[in-house]
């Protein structure tokens, strides 16, 4: 049965999810661990690591965290929508707002007598 996860996911939010999944299995053999040991020190049953490994999206984001601490992968995971990782060089120098606020023309309802 397909989860309901996956109807608001894009395909390629889905192929990154897998992705993270495959990584997490090649760093999870790489420091030759069991899924089992990873579990217990991530907090998790093992069905749930499972699914970690499969990429499934109807896993908990902190479930992933979870695991890539056990494996010592936060690194990678706190660069993740940083301002430095998203913006190039050039951008970084013009000065953004500390706020993004509605436009009158946006906040015009549409109750208008």
């Amino acid at each position: 049965m397909k989860s309901p996860a996956t109807d608001f996911l894009s395909p390629d939010a889905l192929d990154t999810l897998r992705q993270l999944g495959q990584n997490i299995t090649e760093a999870r053999r790489r420091r030759s661990k069991r899924q089992a040991d990873v579990a217990t020190q991530a907090m998790l049953s093992l069905s749930t690591y499972r699914k970690v490994e499969e990429g499934d999206p109807t896993v908990m984001i902190g479930n992933y965290v979870s695991v890539l601490a056990v494996l010592g992968l936060l690194d990678g995971l706190s660069k993740t929508a940083s301002f430095d990782y998203e913006q190039s060089p050039w951008n970084r120098m013009s000065v953004k707002p500390s706020r993004v606020r509605l436009t009158k023309i946006d906040q015009v309802s549409d109750n208008d007598f």
